[in-house]
C-alpha cells in the first residue's frame, strides 16, 4: 500500500478521535491542533496523488476531499466555539470516510470472488473483502487516534483544571479495544494463510512469515501491552509517564500497519 493511503488512514484516525471525545471535556487547543495537523497530512496525500497520477484512483480523491471539507469546517465552528455543531461535523465526516473504505470492498469482492476462484483455487475468501475495508477503518483508528491520544495527554500540561482524567481514560481505553479488533481481524487473515501453506510440499516462505511475525509482535501485540500500562498510569493520574509509553506504542503501531497494509496488498488478506 501507498505512502498516500497512510496519509488519509491517519487525518481519518484524527476526525475518529476528535468526534469520540465529548466537546465540553477537551480543550479547543487540543480540537485545533487535530485539524491543522489532518490538514497538513491530506496536503501531503492530495500532492502524492498529483505527482502519481496512474496511482491516482476516483475514490482516494474523493475521501481525501471529504476529509478536508470536514476538518476545515470543524476547524472553523471550534473557532467560532460552536462546541455540539463541531462535534456533529467531524463525526459525519469521519461515518462518510469510514463508509467510503469499506463500501467498495463490499461491492465488489464477491464478484472478483467468484472470478478468482475460476481460475485460482487458492483466491482469498469472499469475507476477505469486507473484512479489508473494516481492518482499513481499524488501522485508522490505531495510527490516527493513537497520535491524538499522545497529543491529548501532552495537553494535559497546560490545561491546568480545564480537563478531567475522563478524556483521556476515553481515548486509551478505545485504543486498546481497538488493538484487540484489530488482533482478531490479523489471526483470521494468519489462519487463511497459513491453511494456504499446509499442503504436502508446501512451505511457507521464510521472509512473509518474518514479516507476518514482525507484524503480530511490533504492531500489536506489544502495543496492546503498553497500552494497557499506559491505562493504568492514567488511572493514577500519571499522565506524563501515560504520554511517555504512548510514545512508543504509537510509533509501533503505525509501523505494524504500515507491514499489514503491505500483506494484505500482497495477499488480498485483511493483514
Amino acid at each position: 500500500m501507498s505512502l498516500t493511503l497512510i496519509l488519509i488512514l491517519l487525518a481519518l484516525g484524527i476526525a475518529l478521535s476528535q468526534a469520540i471525545s465529548s466537546e465540553r471535556a477537551v480543550t479547543l487547543r487540543w480540537l485545533r491542533l487535530g485539524d491543522l495537523v489532518a490538514l497538513s497530512l491530506l496536503g501531503g496525500a492530495a500532492a502524492a496523488l498529483l505527482a502519481d497520477p496512474p496511482r491516482a484512483s476516483i475514490a482516494m480523491w474523493v475521501v481525501v476531499g471529504v476529509l478536508a471539507c470536514g476538518a476545515l469546517a470543524h476547524l472553523m465552528l471550534v473557532q467560532l466555539g460552536r462546541r455540539r455543531a463541531q462535534r456533529w461535523a467531524i463525526a459525519l465526516t469521519a461515518a462518510a470516510c469510514a463508509a467510503l473504505l469499506i463500501g467498495p470492498w463490499c461491492v465488489e469482492s464477491f464478484a472478483a470472488h467468484r472470478a478468482l476462484a475460476v481460475a485460482d483455487a487458492a483466491a482469498p475468501p469472499p469475507w476477505s473483502g469486507p473484512l479489508i475495508g473494516v481492518s482499513l477503518v481499524l488501522a485508522a483508528w490505531l495510527a490516527g487516534g493513537s497520535l491524538m491520544t499522545m497529543l491529548l495527554g501532552h495537553a494535559y500540561l497546560t490545561s491546568g483544571s480545564e480537563m478531567t482524567q475522563q478524556p483521556f481514560l476515553r481515548l486509551v481505553r478505545l485504543l486498546l479495544l481497538g488493538l484487540l479488533a484489530r488482533l482478531l481481524v490479523v489471526a483470521a487473515a494468519l489462519w487463511t494463510w497459513w491453511s494456504a501453506q499446509a499442503g504436502p510440499e508446501a512451505t511457507p516462505p521464510i521472509m512473509e512469515a518474518v514479516t507476518i511475525a514482525a507484524r503480530l509482535l511490533m504492531g500489536l501485540v506489544v502495543p496492546i501491552a503498553m497500552t494497557w500500562m499506559a491505562l493504568q498510569c492514567v488511572r493514577l493520574r500519571s499522565n506524563q509517564s501515560a504520554t511517555g509509553i504512548l510514545y512508543v506504542s504509537s510509533t509501533m503501531m503505525l509501523v505494524g500497519e504500515f507491514l499489514g497494509l503491505a500483506l494484505a496488498a500482497a495477499h488480498g488478506l485483511p493483514f
